[in-house]
């Protein structure tokens, strides 16, 4: 605070005006997506299985196909998801080795 009672500007820019920090945002917001994606619809095909387990004249289970296509959407954001975390941190390496190096 200053002596007048007010609050003092803030002397370091924001978040949003560093880039990295934007990317790295904009990278977790779409891994948080796509894992809630991915979460939503292996419920779901557990819960179809299940039914088919309890029930196995059950008219409401889903076609193999359908079952077929949220596995492989489930698979692909997975893979998506791994392949992004280990970019990130193969290259977060990187730099800390030039860094090391350069000092």
């Amino acid at each position: 605070m200053q002596t007048n009672g007010t609050m003092a500007s803030r002397s370091k820019p924001g978040f949003t005006s560093s880039r990295p920090k934007m990317f790295l945002l904009g990278i977790t917001t779409s891994m948080f997506i796509l894992g809630i994606i991915a979460l939503v619809l292996e419920t779901t095909l557990e819960f179809q299985q299940m039914q088919l387990f309890l029930d196995p004249a059950a008219n409401s289970v889903w076609s193999s196909y359908r079952t077929d296509v949220i596995i492989a959407v489930g698979d692909t954001i997975a893979r998506l998801m791994v392949h992004l975390h280990d970019s990130f941190y193969a290259i977060r390496l990187t730099q800390l080795i030039v860094l090391v190096h350069s000092q």
